[in-house]
């Protein structure tokens, strides 16, 4: 697990969840590592799934946490947690995980296969390969002439370890290329929980590759 990943705690009860009018001891509570010193309250982050009054969501993005191993404790209480029974209205899970250092994004390779291709007709086009060992992530591959014209754009979301991207060997209108050299550039990015690209862990790659058309 990346030290920053966002944790999302599930939450359900028949009576609902108390978010509002709570104590410390009636919030929901992260506790990193039995640390009961530094509890956080992740309340005000709670969602309530659509047309629902007993189960939703909250997150907590972890505080770059060191490697090794690690224990998330998420606490919470129902709406019932009123009184001197409020203990019998509260409910707690534990989550065990290993915090491992991620990697710095890169590409160790970037290819079209085959080369050369025909553009246009049977048989046209062929795949981009990207490999980038690590997290998942969003990848852009954009196709230009030598003369540097843009002729088409491609794009992946969420791959992980390899990235395959077919192409049909058209332009961005359908069109099929002319004979000759073009040249392709590729740009990765770690892919975030909420699928947005990372401006952090970042990489590219370029190469080249030849269009063939037998008449």
């Amino acid at each position: 697990m990346r030290p920053d990943a966002t944790l999302r705690a599930d939450l359900s009860d028949e009576s609902g969840i108390m978010t509002t009018g709570h104590a410390l001891q009636n919030s929901i509570v992260v506790t990193i590592d039995d640390n009961t010193t530094s509890r956080v309250d992740i309340t005000s982050s709670f969602r309530y799934a659509a047309d629902s009054y007993q189960q939703g969501t909250a997150t907590y993005t972890l505080p770059n946490l060191s490697t090794g191993h690690h224990k998330i404790k998420v606490s919470a209480a129902d709406n019932l947690a009123t009184g001197i029974t409020a203990s019998q209205h509260r409910a707690s899970a534990e989550l065990e995980f290993d915090v491992v250092e991620t990697p710095r994004l890169s590409i160790t390779r970037a290819y079209l296969f085959p080369n050369p291709i025909a553009s246009g007709g049977t048989g046209s086009g062929g795949t981009f390969v990207v490999d980038a060992p690590g997290d998942s992530v969003n990848t852009l591959v954009k196709i230009y002439t030598v003369s540097g014209r843009l002729v088409r754009t491609l794009t992946d979301r969420g791959a992980l370890g390899q990235v395959q991207l077919s192409w049909d060997g058209l332009d961005a209108e359908g069109e099929p290329l002319a004979n000759g050299t073009y040249l392709f550039k590729v740009y990765a990015n770690g892919r975030e929980a909420d699928g947005s690209s990372s401006a952090s862990q970042k990489a590219s790659a370029q190469g080249r590759f030849v269009v063939v058309n037998r008449r």
